[in-house]
């Protein structure tokens, strides 16, 4: 078996290579040419063949004109320049090929040495620390994951004067101005010194503020202003006139102005010295802000029409827009009840405009809702595996606008070798007229696990909050009726064979979550946190008292464009005065969590008999790169535990370690994984090392 997936990971290995060498999508020999390559030491010549494929099609489609070869003999100049050869050159035959009765086309590379920019200086400079200013100097790097020096390339090291002056310019110092020096190469020209010349020139500030034109009667208008004006003598920060602009017209938006126009104005002075305590917002470098107002005629909102619904009532979004009649517009109350429209998922297309009210006032205007609705009902079926479900298949459909009033229903189920389960589960997005989010859910469920098989049916309620745009807090209760059957007599102490019997447990439920992911299918940088706490008790009709703590934490950094750390952090403790029910358990191991280990197998007996505990934790620390195209690979170091007692959650009776690699290619559903984990101490009912192949990355 292990072979089998030995070989399988060979072959993914194989197969990405293949993808990497990609050429052009009409072969040289059916378009009437051959194709080769000389002189290319550092790049293959299928990386070569995949870099320049366009121009190889075009010059095939084109009857063999040879100004398409020129085009790609300069193409790969680039290409080895952008890579750290500054002097490399590409030249080419087309010659006719007597042997083949072909056309053959060689292209001659003369590489030169691979230059690394061994330092960057940069004189002058007194704002900005000189490891500051080099990070804006992009291009490729050395090393095995790509984290060591920067290869050199002209195009990058002149780019960065523009990135070095306009970071100056965004804190204010706008004469500055930066040069790149002629660089100096070693005698072999394997490395090269960059040294630019920095002229930081003065700091500006914000000189006087004037808002000038038709103000309007509103307190929150007066104070607005006088706060504007009160931000004279800052640093200048070139983005903070157009904020001040968009506040102006915002809060005219809000007090009924919404054709209100603001006119900026922005003039530069150098300043001078100036006498002795002198305002430094008229003696310094400065750049004085007029803001014109012109807000036009206040408007009233007399009505909302609503164009294009077809099977969302209009009453619906009515309450998602939340807009108050025969009061001065509010477009800011406008922009977000459109927002919400957005956010149901239900329209393809909103628009809105302000129009005039037929016979009516001619202050008065009408907002007109046009939208598009899209189709509510959405089948799906996603296939998957997992190194110890193996096949599975989740299939279902969600209608999001039940009785058109947005409500979101979800039937879905699970098939796979190990487990059944089904799910039906009815949301109101917008409960009490609130943002919150409220549901009810039904469940059934049987899955095989290696020490018993569990049986799970029940339902329960919740209601979310989102706090921000990471954020979210829900709150519910569960019901549920679980039962574990052909549990292994010797699989737990003997004591907790009864506690395997039928229980019904019922518990209320908080839990926080927090996810600035950048991406939840491939590896980016971000944070995720996750805390939640269930209690269960006689009083709410309960076999069990209990209290269970859930926790993790994955983070990951990005050292580099093609590399991330991963770090993770998953953790749980259930504490109760009674035996706990082995399908209540925590254990350890699997394709998710210590990956030496088969499914749940970490803690094992001196007899080889699963131990389930108390609590469990599991720490990961992998580091992804990118190798090629849609492939990575991995490196990953899994740390992980079973307590029998929940009052020591952390004790090493039974630990485990595994130290791996593996290889993941990304699919539009996920990740395909091929993970081998090996155990670095195993013991006598453990195995040496395990492949995991799944769909999904770990965490």
């Amino acid at each position: 078996m292990r072979r089998i997936w030995l070989g399988a990971l060979l072959g993914l290995v194989l197969a990405a290579s293949g993808c990497r060498s990609a050429g052009p999508a009409i072969a040289p020999e059916e378009a009437g040419y051959t194709l080769r390559f000389d002189g290319n030491r550092t790049f293959s010549n299928g990386t070569l063949r995949a870099h320049i494929a366009e121009g190889l099609d075009e010059f095939a489609a084109s009857g063999l004109d040879r100004s398409f070869v020129d085009d790609a003999a300069f193409d790969l100049e680039l290409y080895y320049q952008a890579r750290g050869f500054p002097d490399a050159e590409v030249d080419y035959e087309v010659a006719p090929d007597a042997d083949a009765g072909l056309l053959a086309v060689t292209f001659r590379v003369a590489e030169g040495p691979r230059t690394l920019v061994a330092g960057v200086t940069f004189d002058g400079a007194t704002l900005f620390t000189g490891d500051e200013l080099a990070g804006l100097l992009g291009g490729e790097r050395a090393g095995l994951l790509s984290t060591g020096q920067l290869y050199y390339e002209e195009a990058a090291a002149r780019a960065a004067q523009t990135s070095v002056e306009g970071l100056y310019v965004s804190r204010g110092y706008l004469d500055a101005r930066v040069e790149l020096l002629p660089p100096v190469f070693s005698e072999d020209r394997t490395r090269v010194e960059l040294t630019y010349r920095v002229a930081e020139g003065p700091g500006y500030v914000l000189g006087a503020v004037a808002v000038t034109g038709a103000g309007i009667e509103d307190p929150a208008w007066d104070a607005l202003v006088a706060e504007l004006q009160g931000a004279s003598g800052q640093p200048y920060l070139p983005r903070a006139p157009f904020g001040m602009k968009s506040r102006l017209v915002e809060a005219l938006g809000a007090a009924g102005y919404p054709g209100a126009e603001v006119e900026l104005t922005r003039t530069r002075s150098p300043g001078d010295d100036g006498e002795p305590g002198a305002d430094p917002a008229t003696t310094q470098a400065r750049v004085d802000v007029e803001l014109a107002v012109d807000p036009g005629p206040q408007v009233t909102l007399e009505g909302v029409r609503i164009e294009g619904l077809d099977d969302v009532k209009r009453g619906f979004v009515r309450d998602l827009l939340d807009l108050r009649v025969d009061r001065p517009v509010d477009t800011g109350a406008i922009r977000e009840g459109l927002a919400r429209l957005y956010a149901t998922g239900l329209f393809k297309r909103v628009g809105h405009e302000l129009v005039a009210v037929e016979g009516g006032p001619a202050d008065h205007r009408e907002l007109l809702v046009t939208v598009e609705e899209d189709a509510p009902l959405e089948l799906f079926v996603e296939p998957g595996w997992g190194s110890y479900e193996r096949a599975r298949l989740r299939a279902g459909l969600r209608e999001r606008n039940l009785f058109g009033r947005g409500l979101d229903l979800v039937a879905e189920g699970k098939v796979s070798t190990r487990d059944v389960r089904g799910r039906v589960q009815l949301t109101e997005p917008r409960f009490l007229g609130r943002d919150l989010e409220a549901g009810v859910s039904l469940l059934g469920s049987r899955r095989e696990e290696p020490a018993f098989t569990s049986t799970e049916v029940g339902g329960g309620l919740f209601v979310r909050k989102r706090l921000d745009a990471h954020s979210t807090v829900t709150t519910g209760y569960q019901l549920r009726s679980t039962d574990a059957t052909d549990v292994d007599p010797n699989a737990n102490d003997p004591n907790l064979a009864a506690a395997s019997d039928n229980v019904d447990l019922s518990s209320v439920s908080l839990d926080y979550r927090y996810d600035a992911r950048q991406s939840l299918l491939r590896s980016a940088g971000g944070l995720y946190g996750f805390a939640g706490v269930e209690v269960g008790d006689e009083a709410i009709f309960s076999d069990l008292d209990f209290v269970r703590l859930r926790t993790q934490v994955a983070w990951f950094a990005q050292l580099a464009d093609a590399t991330i750390l991963g770090l993770n952090l998953r953790s749980g403790v259930i504490w109760s005065g009674e035996d706990i029910p082995v399908q209540e358990q925590f254990f350890n191991g699997g394709q998710n969590s210590v990956r030496s280990f088969q499914r749940s197998e970490l803690a094992v007996d001196a007899n080889g008999d699963i131990v389930g505990g108390e609590a469990a934790s599991t720490f990961t620390l992998e580091l992804r790169q990118r190798l090629f195209g849609d492939l990575e690979g991995a490196a990953f170091v899994d740390v992980g535990n079973v307590s029998v007692d929940a009052s020591k959650p952390f004790d090493d009776t039974y630990t485990g370690v595994a130290y791996g690699v593996g290889l993941r290619y990304l699919l539009p559903i996920g990740a395909l994984r091929i993970d081998v984990g090996f155990n670095p101490d195993p013991g006598p009912f453990d195995e040496d090392f395990v492949v995991h192949f799944a769909v999904g990355n770990p965490f």
